[in-house]
């Protein structure tokens, strides 16, 4: 049942995996058989329900089991990987230091050590670990991604920092139904380096698309990205796209301006007053 299951998911059969899942783990109540629910969950978007899962898998594992304590890690990183989306940094981290076996290496737990140092602005850490990442997954289009945009926030190797994200962008593009959330941050990623490199069309149609889709839910990414988007503009004198913004207002009709424009001051009425007078 649990191989079954674990087929049925890498071809994203996802009702026949759940079946076979939970045949599985009503045989045996391992962390195992636990860990491949909650895949399977995460991939239907039950993360609530992938996290309950999880919890249960461990409270009680098999020490002895070499197996179920590798799987009791992987789950401990997907633990880790939820609290990260939902910004509970602490969380993240706290799940992270509990690894105690070589899930503790792997590219996705130094991903996440590199994104808490990130928080943190220690750049350099984060950097290495990103690095690290790479080597073990190059083609990852999230590590890539990180990689990347540090190189680019810190205006180094801005060539290799194009290369990585345009090669994660077209990744991500051709997956499959990618995760949302991947796929906007290499979105926005990519625009803010043709930003900063002048390339100004591609620049203003990534950024775009990074506000637009992402959705309201996520209402302080959508603001960040809504604000990048308005400097964008200002910094390229786009009066009329930046007036179409949230927040933002129309500009005066050229006519109205030059008519404005045209209108004499109040010190210059007084003069002409004067020199009216008889």
């Amino acid at each position: 049942n649990y191989e079954l299951a674990r087929i049925l998911l890498e071809r994203k059969h996802l009702l026949d995996a759940h079946k076979y899942a939970l045949k599985s783990l009503k045989w045996s109540m391992s962390p195992r058989n636990y860990e491949i629910l909650g895949k399977i969950l995460l991939f239907e978007g039950k993360v609530a329900e992938a996290e309950k899962i999880f919890e249960e898998a461990l409270i009680l594992i098999p020490e002895y089991d070499r197996e179920e304590r590798l799987a009791a890690d992987r789950i401990r990183l997907s633990m880790a990987a939820i609290s990260a989306n939902k910004n509970d940094f602490r969380g993240c981290e706290k799940f992270l230091d509990q690894l105690k076996t070589s899930v503790a290496e792997s590219s996705d737990a130094l991903y996440l050590r590199g994104m808490l140092f990130s928080k943190m602005e220690n750049t350099e850490m984060a950097l290495a670990l990103f690095e690290k990442a790479l080597i073990q997954s190059p083609e990852n289009a999230k590590i890539m991604n990180a990689v990347g945009f540090l190189l680019a926030s810190q205006n180094r190797d801005l060539e290799r920092a194009q290369k990585l994200l345009e090669s994660a962008y077209q990744l991500i593009k051709a997956t499959e139904s990618p995760p949302l959330a991947d796929l906007l941050m290499i979105t926005h990623s990519l625009g803010t380096l043709y930003r900063q490199l002048g390339k100004i069309d591609e620049a203003e149609k990534l950024l775009e698309i990074a506000w637009e889709q992402t959705p309201v839910e996520w209402s302080e990414l959508k603001t960040a990205r809504l604000e990048d988007l308005k400097a964008f503009f200002r910094e390229n004198k786009k009066v009329e796209e930046l007036s179409k913004l949230p927040g933002e207002t129309a500009p005066l009709l050229a006519t109205e301006s030059e008519v404005l424009s045209d209108l004499p001051t109040a010190s210059e009425t007084e003069r002409i007053d004067e020199k009216s007078e008889p």
